[in-house]
């Protein structure tokens, strides 16, 4: 699928099959994977301060879309007009996280993070766990909220009332991905180029998964995705490899590089056929068949 103009920055696959995507310039793209066109394009965003940081999917299927300039929209995936805009924030919406009840968790490069009811737009709560900003978001199977700040700590928190359960001090490096397992365990990646594996009931990391590539530029360091499989696998993908993981002993089970050496990765994103999604910097986006990845 080829967008013809800016660098994906970020994937999601919505619960109907379709895929959106956000690009470098504000665009907010739903592609039909199935035959590659574009259903909906959504410009609502068309300065830099209204880049698209992050995308996530709402319980009822809907897609919410955070900005550097602070704008929250929920948006309607069946037409693509926006349901409503939250605009309460002066700092960069750097993460997305839908609770087990249905609100949206939010959290920004002020170390805030705030609690949203996503049926009328109202703030719930507000949380702060950290002084630095609170890149990544995720959501326990027991409810519990998890954040990754640029500290390189990882808290634990009561998603009702903000209160910490739980510190994983992860490295000096900040906690750039979290992702929770089919066993519940927790993945982490921060910068120091490592992937961890917790274990959410007494914090113990469980294994260490070296997942950057072998390549010495400082840009393969980095990884630029970290997904779950639908078998509970772990994938992710830095510079033109993506590679899947073995949770139960942290072996690389495969390694898939991309054929054309001129662009590289910058999202993933699993499909609700299973199949793999992957983003690049020349605003192509290439559908893996799930065959291909478990085979």
């Amino acid at each position: 699928m080829e967008n013809n103009s800016n660098s994906v920055f970020h994937l999601a696959a919505l619960k109907n099959g379709d895929l959106a995507g956000s690009y470098v310039g504000g665009t907010i793209k739903i592609w039909n994977p199935n035959d590659g066109s574009v259903k909906f394009t959504l410009n609502e965003y068309n300065h830099i301060n209204h880049q698209v940081l992050y995308l996530a999917v709402l319980l009822n299927g809907d897609l919410v879309s955070g900005s550097r300039g602070g704008l929250i929209r929920i948006w309607n995936t069946n037409d693509g007009s926006v349901k409503f805009t939250i605009d309460d924030y002066k700092s960069w919406i750097l993460s997305l996280a839908v609770l087990k009840n249905g609100d949206l968790a939010s959290g920004s490069n002020d170390g805030k993070i705030k609690i949203w009811n996503t049926i009328n737009g109202q703030l719930k709560n507000t949380f702060i766990p950290n002084s630095l900003g609170i890149m990544s978001l995720a959501i326990l199977q027991n409810g519990d909220l998890v954040s990754g700040s640029r500290d390189g700590t990882i808290k634990i928190l009561n998603a009702n009332d903000g209160s910490l359960r739980m510190k994983l001090n992860i490295s000096s490096e900040m906690a750039q991905f979290l992702i929770v397992l089919k066993n519940g365990d927790l993945a982490s990646w921060s910068t120091d180029g490592t992937v961890k594996i917790w274990d959410t009931t007494d914090g113990i990391l469980k294994m260490n998964i070296i997942a950057t590539s072998e390549c010495a530029r400082w840009f393969c360091q980095f990884l630029r995705a970290l997904k779950t499989l639908k078998n509970g696998d772990l994938v992710s993908a830095n510079y033109n490899k993506i590679k899947i993981w073995n949770t139960n002993d942290g072996s690389l089970k495969k390694t898939i590089t991309d054929p054309v050496k001129t662009r590289y990765i910058k999202r993933l994103a699993v499909l609700y056929n299973g199949d793999l999604a992957v983003g690049y910097d020349d605003g192509s986006i290439r559908i893996l068949n799930k065959n291909l990845i478990f085979g």
